[in-house]
């Protein structure tokens, strides 16, 4: 990519970056942060839109270091407040303003210049993951609680559990829709209630949706066809028993007939009056052969199957497992939520305060997930890399530390259009040190590990725990929950 490509990302990056900043700072944004009439009138040392910015970007290991850093960050050293203000500020925050700020922030990023798309298509991944919460009653009122042999009540619970879920744009790097719900909540719903919030996000575009296994519905289908919406979801076995074993290949269209019982555990409008007209629906099956290895070094195959409505002229059988496994960009970025940016890591038991902590850091995440995206097609069209063994990607980690070192909260918060610009100057011509190769068949082995002691370092199940050790012939070795 030219220098001239290089100037022409950072000014659509730093345009997008003043824009998301200039909304942030306006008076909408402080009418929806307020909890209550009075709260920030005045703008003092720590107004509507400084909150904001140091929760979105707070990373230190305590209160008093973040607000330190945080200050330090925007160039105002003798603004530094205590922690007791800074909490009194936060309690007055409504959570809600943040699923507004990331709406706002996907409604300015689509009518940008700087969108991708695969193959002409906008790539949408669905999927769920949990949040856990102080175990207080407002947080158990909200979201409820994980029952087991041990957990049988309210006060039993050692914490509080939400059914959390993300609507991810897996060409881009950002989460579109992001929302928490009681635990006993089922994903399907929740997905169609993203749909609803933010199909309109893409009007005049089209689009490719990615789930797994759970969310293999014909309402789903009806609905995201409804929205003029592809989609390739992973089956189960036993879905369309009877169609799929009628299949004379391993791609075929099948014609699924849904029946008056059918039509009665229906529970969405869309699929009841289209299947009232018309009880059918076509859906392409794609068989794949997956080969791996098991724990004691055997060849094992098994057989996967992808539900989807693209054309065989578009894609060929192929390339629908390649597409299905771009899904996994949205696992890689809960990963990197919940160990990387320390999605969990509180710092009051007020469950509001908890909730504006989570949601703050999807806005970090999509900043720093636009930029990722923007490194990845630089090193995807670098002549230089076409002799490597490796293609190479944007590393997360590093590249969300220099968008705090190099200061791009306070030109954000300042609207710096110029300051921008040099900051991600500043990255491309560093992209050489923030990149990693991607090696296929490269894992991490999770179970079955020999560590030397019970909580080993960079050894993580997910953000919070440690994986379960136990002791064979004289070692420690991990095994699965």
């Amino acid at each position: 990519m030219s220098s001239k490509s290089f100037e022409q990302c950072s000014k659509k990056l730093a345009g997008f970056f003043r824009r998301f900043g200039e909304y942030i700072r306006s008076e909408e944004v402080r009418s929806l942060i307020r909890k209550f009439p009075t709260a920030f009138v005045r703008i003092y040392k720590f107004p509507w839109f400084d909150v904001i910015y140091y929760l979105i970007f707070r990373n230190e290991n305590c209160t008093p270091s973040e607000i330190s850093s945080y200050y330090a960050d925007i160039g105002k050293k003798h603004l530094r407040i205590s922690r007791q203000a800074a909490f009194k500020a936060i309690k007055k925050v409504r959570w809600q303003v943040f699923p507004a700020l990331i709406r706002k922030f996907a409604e300015l990023f689509y009518s940008s210049d700087i969108v991708k798309t695969y193959h002409g298509y906008i790539l949408l991944a669905e999927d769920g993951t949990c949040n856990e919460l102080m175990p207080t009653e407002n947080s158990l009122n909200l979201f409820g609680f994980a029952r087991n042999q041990n957990i049988k009540c309210r006060e039993d619970a050692l914490k509080s559990t939400s059914r959390s879920a993300a609507l991810y744009d897996v060409t881009n790097g950002l989460i579109v829709n992001f929302s928490m719900n009681p635990f006993k909540s089922a994903e399907i719903p929740i997905a169609v209630n993203h749909l609803e919030e933010s199909h309109d996000l893409f009007s005049g575009r089209k689009v490719i949706y990615l789930a797994d296994r759970n969310y293999g519905s014909v309402e789903l289908f009806s609905i995201l066809e409804g929205h003029g919406f592809n989609y390739c979801i992973r089956a189960k076995s036993n879905f369309f028993k009877k169609e799929v074993a009628d299949m004379s290949s391993d791609d075929e269209w099948i014609t699924v007939h849904i029946d008056k019982i059918w039509q009665k555990r229906l529970k969405y409008a869309q699929p009841k009056d289209r299947f009232l007209k018309d009880p059918f629906i076509q859906i392409r099956v794609v068989k794949h052969l997956y080969s791996y290895f098991d724990k004691y070094g055997s060849l094992q195959t098994a057989q996967l199957m992808y539900f989807t409505n693209l054309s065989e002229d578009e894609f060929c059988k192929s390339d629908i497992v390649s597409l299905y496994s771009k899904r996994w960009d949205l696992e890689v970025s809960y990963k990197t939520l919940k160990t990387d940016l320390e999605w969990e890591r509180f710092f009051s038991r007020n469950c509001d305060c908890e909730l504006c902590a989570i949601y703050s850091k999807v806005l970090f995440h999509n900043l720093n997930g636009i930029v990722r995206k923007e490194l990845n097609e630089v090193f995807a069209e670098d002549p230089a890399n076409k002799d490597n063994k490796y293609i190479y990607s944007a590393n997360i980690t590093q590249l969300a530390k220099s968008l705090r070192e190099f200061s791009v909260c306070r030109y954000i918060r300042s609207r710096n259009y110029k300051a921008l610009r040099t900051v991600f100057d500043l990255i491309f011509e560093l992209r050489h040190k923030l990149k990693v190769p991607i090696r296929p068949d490269r894992h991490n082995q999770r179970w079955g590990r020999v560590v030397v002691s019970s909580a080993p370092i960079r050894f993580r199940l997910d953000g919070r725990h440690w994986p379960k050790v136990v002791r064979i012939k004289g070692h420690l070795q991990t095994t699965q929950p």
